[in-house]
């Protein structure tokens, strides 16, 4: 293969930056993590790192991060796949405002969507002081905060668009022409979808199950806070403990050893699934005259469905977001209703 100089050209032009990436990230990086291997009297020791791999608390803080990765996971796929269908399938009116909103948690810091999850869900939130008054209730229904529940909750808010963006983008290019022969032959809707259209979104939906999982593997602020407890505590927020509280920078670093392989792990799932995606679009070209056409929504059911989900979806994305403008501008003496 001939080299050309427009090539080399380029090639030189990436040399800063890879120096740059080194300097403020790499070595950093490397000399952080190097304390793993070095003890207390500055020997060199893989001592740390089998000390905590043979921990039973390490090994329980490592098994909750990774339950509670798995269940954030499931819980923002099967929130997110009746909002790709309807974005992939349907024209409607607002649709573009709706996709909006979904990408709206996807963009904001951690730490505002924790602060909106107290405003919005606590004891003393807008729901629950709403709930009381309506019903004329002594005590709050809803008591979310600092449990398994909120942290779910959080990281199912967080995530969900990002499932919705890479599910709605595939299936919305899904040829039609299996589904309707197997109509033809008899096969129910639920069949249809069951047995093709689903078989057909696994590597989606397996794409971004592993993003999400990354993502909710190393969440830290919404553990942290909305965890309220050490029986919630996860990898991030041990190793935050052990450098932070118990100055263990060695005990840290190895911790970020083994949160870093799982990430390794989970990053080269999700480049495999592209690659399974990219071959499905190869094989799916034949098929692209009878790719899904967007069409307007006739069945009442349909839009009484759309309608539902689109107002959870408000109340769900935008009640956390709103309590947050709304609480800025009440009186801090009372927080009961009086703006200032």
């Amino acid at each position: 293969m001939v080299r050309t100089p427009k090539a080399g050209f380029y090639q030189l032009i990436g040399i800063p930056g890879i120096i740059i990436l080194a300097v403020l990230f790499l070595v950093p990086l490397a000399v952080v993590l190097s304390e793993a291997f070095v003890s207390d009297q500055g020997t060199i020791t893989f001592s740390r790192i089998i000390g905590l791999t043979t921990d039973p608390y390490i090994f329980k803080v490592l098994a909750f991060t990774l339950y509670q990765a798995a269940v954030s996971t499931v819980i923002s796929i099967v929130i997110a796949i009746p909002g790709a269908y309807m974005l992939s399938s349907y024209n409607f009116t607002g649709k573009r405002l709706v996709s909006a909103i979904c990408m709206i948690p996807f963009v904001l810091p951690s730490i505002l969507v924790v602060l909106g999850f107290v405003i919005f869900y606590g004891n003393n939130g807008m729901i629950n002081v709403f709930l009381m008054k309506i019903f004329r209730l002594e005590e709050p229904p809803l008591k979310i905060l600092y449990s398994f529940k909120a942290i779910i909750l959080a990281h199912a808010f967080y995530n969900f668009p990002l499932a919705i963006g890479i599910i709605a983008s595939y299936w919305e290019r899904l040829g039609t022409s299996l589904g309707h022969a197997a109509a033809t032959l008899g096969a129910k809707r639920f069949t249809i979808f069951r047995t093709i259209t689903l078989a057909r979104l696994v590597p989606a939906i397996i794409s971004a199950a592993s993003l999400i999982f990354l993502f909710c593997f190393s969440s830290f602020a919404i553990m942290l806070v909305l965890g309220g407890g050490p029986q919630f505590t996860t990898m991030e927020v041990e190793i935050y403990r052990r450098a932070r509280v118990m100055l263990d920078t060695g005990g840290a670093a190895a911790l970020s050893l083994i949160s870093i392989a799982v990430a390794i792990i989970l990053v080269a799932i999700y480049s495999w699934t592209q690659r399974v995606l990219a071959r499905q679009e190869e094989v799916s070209i034949s098929d692209r005259s009878s790719s899904r056409h967007k069409r307007p929504i006739r069945s009442i059911w349909v839009k009484l469905a759309n309608l539902g989900y689109i107002l959870l979806m408000i109340v769900f994305v935008l009640g956390p977001l709103a309590s947050i403008i709304v609480r800025s501008f009440q009186a801090s003496e009372t927080r009961t209703g009086a703006y200032t």
